[in-house]
């Protein structure tokens, strides 16, 4: 729990300080002559060590696990589980960081290059849908608790998170289609 405290705050820390490059994700702009290159540079120094990063972070996620398998099918102690519980707990975290850290570097440096999903057609894509994204999640939501509420089959009812993940893709293609036609 200490991890998940010191990982919050440290995405509120974050956020808070981006804040002031908000503006950058929603218009359209134009990098004073040289830079472009300089952050094209940077990016591909970096592109090696954003696939370390992803791959290691993959790693440990896999293999986090093991140690607490492992122990668990050699019948060892509650206390040793506990630890490898723990160990397990610390390799997931270390590749959250790894993923977070490294995917925001380098949206950072596709944001400024405008380059996919940043381009100025998915940009204003994503101003144009943005009542959609509201609207949308705002009623799952709704949906998601007042079932959960009533029924109080809380088990079972998650499962409306990741249906609604899935079904939004469709909805935002729909949308797009819509208005391309």
């Amino acid at each position: 729990m200490l991890i998940v405290a010191l990982a919050t705050c440290y995405i509120i820390v974050s956020g808070r300080r981006l804040e002031t490059y908000h503006h950058l994700e929603q218009n359209d702009f134009v990098l004073e002559y040289g830079v472009q290159g300089i952050v094209e540079d940077r990016l591909k120094k970096f592109d090696n060590r954003y696939t370390y990063s992803i791959t290691g972070g993959v790693f440990l996620c896999i293999c986090g696990v093991l140690p607490l398998i492992i122990t668990g099918c050699l019948g060892c102690s509650d206390i040793v589980i506990g630890f490898m519980l723990a160990l397990m707990f610390l390799a997931i975290a270390v590749a959250v960081f790894l993923f977070c850290y490294s995917g925001s570097i380098r949206s950072a440096y596709l944001l400024l290059l405008q380059k996919e999903d940043y381009t100025p057609d998915r940009k204003e894509a994503s101003r144009r849908n943005e009542p959609i994204r509201k609207i949308y999640w705002l009623i799952v939501v709704a949906g998601y608790l007042g079932y959960s509420f009533a029924t109080t089959d809380w088990e079972r009812s998650w499962i409306v998170c990741p249906v609604a993940a899935i079904l939004f893709g469709v909805v935002a293609t729909i949308a797009e289609l819509t208005h391309k036609n």
